[in-house]
């Protein structure tokens, strides 16, 4: 594979890893990518039918293990010959920053088949590499380009001269093209291993794919290769007589050929093994395929960490993806989490990727958010793949991360919660739960709302930012009053990825407490903060000099709490769990919080269910 930018040289043959992927026309896959392919574990997780599965199999046909069905095209496809479309871009193992990317791409079409091709630089007279020419075509460019011919009918001595002639061209003579991918150019590619969730079941068929992975590892040894390579030169030696005789056939038949060539090579180092495997228990021997399913996911694995162990002892020789299509099916808990750990560590290894479709939460929880691609499938039935580290804010996904965990916010509920319900204070966050309850009739996390406590935090409004802008996730907001002048500018710039029920809303004369009337707070302070003093009870003329002062109305009234009380301890999200437990009806509460809890479970109602 030659490096984009200068004429093609001849390279050793690193091998490479996939760093992301564009798919075109391929089921509901109709226009997706580029989808980012992580050296660590990459989840794809979201909606069953979302397109997960769709995308394994489409970088099983990049990497020339899956076979293109007339099903496979999108119904979407304006013509019924329009290609399916996979490009990958890959980079050397040992390249991490990818400066020797190379571009290759699947092409295929129910007509004339598929085609693997790679982005390569070719001479702009000759238009290809000369070893994919015609001979005829290949002698008129070199007549054309004034390239001295060798004579003769053999293209080996045309190829040799113009490849000659091209080390010698300036590099401004050469352009981007599009060619067919030369079959040492395949063997940099990685092995690609996919257990379905179909196949768990089966310890059968994850043995077969361990075994047929470490024979191809071990026919790639020396031991071996010499063997191989000197039986499939006697073999294509052997069957060159016959080949000859089809040739000469050919021209027979069509004397207006100059030559024909044919080509016949054989690859022993391909294995298609057989696997039987039986077990004995109580002196008999049974086929374990037959055994019950619970002890079939145990062997399946430890085959899962037999086959860690050989990548760990394997030379990287080679790249590898190994694909698991939702590998969780029936494990326990336990279990999720021991298999989470061994397909961890198999992608830690550095000549190994591992992806992962899942809707496991053992796995979409543990692993970092630039990780994560999470599909849906839109009402066009087209799939739409959310990428929570794109381009536009890549450079501080850690801090977000750091910021989620702060809150307590898990990777499953950025993903599939159904609305986030912003707030600024302490006793908003103590208070709303039960208040939502009494309005709605049921608790934030049965609605599939997620409160979020931002304390004024440009960190946790960053987050909010990212959360409507970029993640497009529902978001209703509550904010003090006397914050709108902050606020205000800042929601009103998210407008154009606001939808409908979404808003910025404010509560009270100056913040969330002032809001509730000073006969509510009287038999919150009688029921739950009796004075000291029972001589001298609450009274309401307290809390309306507090309301007069013009000074914050919290923070006197926590003062007054605290003194009347003798206890410093008490804060204000004890004030909101307090006044939230007094209230009794949905009457009780302000006008603004029941707008703002209806807008978010109208929004909820209509999202999809959390998976």
């Amino acid at each position: 594979m030659a490096e984009q930018g200068t004429p093609r040289e001849e390279q050793r043959p690193v091998p490479v890893l996939l760093q992301e992927i564009s798919i075109r026309r391929f089921r509901s896959l109709h226009e997706v990518g580029p989808l980012p392919v992580q050296c660590l574990m990459t989840v794809l997780t979201g909606e069953n039918d979302g397109g997960k599965t769709a995308t394994l199999d489409a970088i099983g046909l990049l990497l020339g293990s899956y076979r293109l069905d007339t099903e496979d095209r999108a119904r979407s496809a304006a013509d019924d010959d329009e290609p399916v479309e996979v490009e990958g871009i890959f980079h050397a193992i040992d390249d991490p920053e990818a400066s020797d990317a190379v571009r290759i791409r699947v092409r295929a079409t129910p007509s004339a088949g598929s085609a693997t091709e790679i982005l390569d630089l070719v001479h702009a007279g000759l238009g290809a590499r000369p070893a994919d020419l015609a001979l005829n075509d290949l002698r008129a460019c070199m007549e054309r380009l004034g390239i001295r011919s060798p004579g003769g009918r053999e293209k080996a001595p045309h190829v040799e001269a113009a490849e000659k002639w091209l080390s010698e061209r300036p590099s401004e003579e050469f352009e981007t093209r599009w060619r067919p991918l030369t079959r040492e150019e395949t063997t940099r590619l990685p092995t690609f291993t996919r257990f379905s969730s179909v196949e768990a079941p089966s310890p059968t068929a994850h043995v077969l794919g361990l075994v047929s992975r470490e024979a191809r590892r071990l026919l790639a040894d020396q031991q071996y290769a010499a063997s191989l390579v000197e039986l499939g030169e006697r073999l294509d030696r052997d069957i060159a007589p016959s080949l000859d005789h089809v040739k000469a056939k050919i021209r027979e038949y069509c004397p207006d050929l100059d030559a024909v060539e044919i080509e016949a090579r054989f690859d022993f180092t391909r294995p298609a093994p057989q696997i039987n495997l039986r077990v004995q228990r109580g002196g008999k021997l049974f086929d374990l395929e037959k055994s019950g399913e619970g002890r079939r996911r145990r062997v399946a694995l430890a085959i899962h960490e037999a086959n860690l162990r050989s990548l760990e002892e394997a030379a990287p020789t080679e790249s590898e993806l190994i694909a698991y299509d939702e590998p969780d099916t029936h494990l326990d808990y336990a279990s999720q989490r021991q298999l989470f750990e061994i397909l961890d560590r198999q992608a830690r290894l550095g000549h190994v990727q591992v992806i992962v479709a899942t809707h496991s939460l053992n796995f979409i929880d543990k692993v970092p958010l630039q990780t994560l691609l999470h599909f849906r499938l839109q009402p066009n039935l087209q799939t739409r793949v959310e990428i929570l580290a794109s381009e536009e804010h890549v450079d501080e996904v850690d801090f977000l991360a750091s910021v989620c965990a702060g809150l307590g916010l898990r990777n499953s509920v950025l993903l599939d919660e159904r609305c986030f319900l912003v707030v600024e204070g302490d006793t908003e966050e103590a208070a709303i739960p039960l208040l939502f309850r009494l309005v709605i009739g049921q608790s934030l996390t049965a609605a599939g709302v997620t409160m979020l406590n931002t304390k004024g935090s440009k960190a946790v409004r960053r987050l909010v930012q990212v959360l409507v802008a970029d993640w497009r996730r529902p978001v209703v907001m509550l904010a003090d009053a006397d914050a709108r002048t902050d606020l205000k500018p800042w929601w009103e710039g998210l407008g154009r990825s606001l939808r409908d029920r979404e808003g910025l809303h404010f509560i009270g004369t100056k913040e969330f407490e002032d809001a509730f009337p000073d006969p509510i707070w009287l038999r919150v302070l009688e029921g739950s903060f009796p004075t000291n003093d029972v001589s001298d009870p609450w009274r309401l003329d307290e809390l309306r000099q507090l309301r007069e002062s013009g000074r914050k109305f919290s923070e006197d009234l926590i003062n007054l709490v605290r003194r009347r009380c003798r206890d410093h301890t008490i804060g204000k999200p004890d004030l909101g769990v307090a006044m939230a437990r007094t209230l009794t009806c949905s009457g009780d509460v302000p006008d603004v919080l029941r707008v703002c809890f209806e807008a978010a479970m109208h929004i909820a109602s209509s999202q999809p269910a959390p998976l």
